[in-house]
């Protein structure tokens, strides 16, 4: 294996490879251009090998009875036969700002203006909230995969090779068995290519407007090949380093097929620096973001941001300061995705009475106004926190130089132990020109962009 890299340098060598050996060329034998489907996950699959990072991706379960999902089965297919909508929006509620009803915090400002025409597709199905608006779930394509997983009982698949495969384990000097993995994703785009088209056929939607859950390609594909306008709405962090809105230099607009038409970004700071080659990228902000909310009361000297793959190393953090005597409040918010490993933390901490563990009942954004600091290994969050004027510090380990671009910022500390955290609490805040990463909600530009397809 080779010696370890940072995700920069990674990502750089990872491109080269792409475009050397024409990855985005490559087709399966029935003729599909089969690389910008499976990319992401082969990317993070194989950094994750060298950097040795333990990543547990978890199902959502959504907690339905049958009763709820037959009522809900029922609805879908009533609204998607019966009534007629000038867009499809697929949102991703996994939000309760004010511990309440779950909101997709991306889509939320353009629904304000399309709610009453739009039919609304909820991707976070969970059978304990309640949400915002008017949902659906998406339970055409549960019934989809259904009817797929059946008719595949009776078929054989042999197992496929794919050239990129054994080029990237060459390169890499990595032994990860990547066939059944491509295979899995490129069975999966063609079912979702083939349920979208219909969906979209019957539908005939104006435009569709998505948040990101997943890297949902084959929805991108059928919106394509149908020519209906397809927006995704940028949700979190993106840059040099993310595959899925990364590209190498060489690839232009409208050379792929897998790609949305439009991305609405929260600011120009987030593409300023990559190619994300869709044919429109339109910077239109977001209100929640935006907007610079900070409480009197700081509640909590440090504020950390969890991830299912930097858990250990985050708890072996904190775990160090509580063991040298640190007795001021600390924060654990987890991911949205660790549901699996809320109680564990929970527990093992019961014994601190000065940590506090949250999973979705409050937000970041609540919880950074009652911080003092952050501490993230690579998170959205960080950002947030200096456009909300808080120090921040980066575990250095993993992922952490996705964040390269604020390291010269005078609010922004490197910690790699307890005694690097604590030497940054010791200095204050240095009141310096902030990061503009998100803008305010441009409602204007919305409805310009609504007239053109009028």
């Amino acid at each position: 294996m080779l010696y370890y890299m940072d995700i920069i340098e990674y990502t750089k060598k990872f491109q080269c490879i792409e475009i050397e050996n024409d990855f985005f060329s490559k087709k399966t034998p029935g003729g599909v251009l089969y690389w910008d489907v499976v990319r992401y996950e082969v990317f993070n699959v194989i950094y994750n090998r060298l950097a040795k990072a333990e990543y547990n991706s978890t199902g959502q379960l959504s907690g339905l009875s049958l009763m709820s999902k037959i009522y809900h089965l029922l609805k879908f297919l009533y609204s998607t036969n019966f009534v007629k909508y000038k867009y499809l929006c697929f949102t991703y509620s996994r939000y309760s700002p004010n511990g309440g009803q779950h909101v997709d915090l991306i889509l939320n400002d353009l629904l304000s203006i399309i709610q009453n025409k739009s039919m609304i597709i909820e991707t976070y199905m969970r059978a304990d909230v309640k949400y915002n608006y008017p949902i659906h779930f998406n339970f055409g394509w549960a019934l989809f995969r259904y009817k797929e997983k059946l008719k595949g009982i009776f078929k054989k698949n042999p197992q496929k090779k794919f050239d990129v495969a054994e080029i990237l384990n060459c390169v890499f000097e990595t032994d990860i068995d990547l066939n059944p993995l491509i295979g899995c994703l490129l069975t999966r785009f063609e079912q979702e290519s083939r349920y979208y088209q219909k969906l979209f056929t019957k539908m005939k939607p104006a435009i569709i407007f998505m948040t990101m859950n997943g890297i949902q390609k084959g929805m991108f594909a059928a919106a394509q090949k149908l020519r209906i306008p397809l927006v995704e709405l940028q949700h979190a962090q993106i840059g040099f380093a993310h595959p899925a809105y990364s590209y190498p230099e060489s690839i232009r607009p409208n050379q792929l097929e897998t790609l949305p038409e439009y991305f609405f970004t929260f600011s120009p700071f987030w593409t300023k620096n990559i190619n994300y080659p869709v044919k429109n990228i339109i910077s239109i902000g977001n209100s929640y973001f935006a907007l610079k909310t900070i409480k009197k009361t700081r509640n909590y000297s440090i504020l950390f941001i969890f991830a299912n793959i930097y858990s250990k190393d985050m708890m072996g953090l904190l775990d160090k300061l509580l063991y040298e005597g640190f007795r001021e409040r600390v924060c654990v918010k987890l991911h949205p995705n660790q549901a699996h490993e809320v109680d564990c933390i929970k527990k093992h901490y019961a014994k601190h009475p000065n940590v506090d563990i949250v999973f979705i009942e409050r937000s970041v954004k609540d919880l950074l106004s009652a911080s003092g600091s952050i501490i993230v290994v690579q998170s959205t969050s960080l950002y947030e926190a200096l456009h909300n004027n808080i120090k921040v510090m980066i575990l250095k380990i993993k992922h952490y130089k996705l964040h390269a671009n604020v390291f010269d910022d005078p609010n922004v500390y490197l910690v790699e132990n307890a005694q690097d955290v604590l030497k940054a609490l010791s200095n204050g805040y240095v009141k310096a020109h902030s990061i503009s990463c998100f803008d305010d909600f441009n409602n204007n530009k919305l409805l310009d962009f609504l007239k053109v397809f009028e």
